[in-house]
């Protein structure tokens, strides 16, 4: 099975959400994972406040159920899904230099991740793989 990569440049819970449950429905599958991380992602994994991204879904109806879900534990917190993720050992976690440059992560923070990669890097180490942009 071929690696998946997925470029994150989603800013909202619901969108992490929805790129980890892809990551883990291929690990699932026996693949492994690369996660690109950028701004919003990047800066929320490193401060470990993935579950503090905001709803972003325009519908009241459809963000007020997406929010009941969440509240009952139906549908897991991201950082949550990724600490599981990451035990199982299938997903390398990269995050994007220009943004870890320009949100000026500190080095405790960039720990987190397992490389800092320009998009050049990531986009040739994709060619062996899937890549999606999520």
């Amino acid at each position: 099975m071929k690696d998946l990569y997925l470029y994150v440049r989603g800013s909202s819970f619901n969108d992490v959400h929805s790129t980890l449950s892809l990551a883990a429905a291929h690990i699932g599958n026996g693949g492994k994972v690369h996660l690109y991380l950028t701004w919003a992602s990047l800066a929320a994994f490193c401060s470990e406040t993935l579950d503090d991204l905001p709803i972003d879904m325009l519908d009241e109806q459809v963000r007020t159920a997406y929010q009941r879900a969440v509240d009952r534990g139906s549908i897991p917190e991201p950082g949550v899904m990724l600490g599981q993720l990451r035990e199982q050992g299938s997903i390398q976690i990269y995050g994007c230099s220009t943004s870890v440059r320009t949100l000026r992560l500190e080095a405790e923070a960039i720990a987190r991740l397992d490389a800092v990669l320009t998009h050049q890097s990531f986009l040739e180490m994709s060619g062996k793989g899937r890549l999606l942009v999520v």
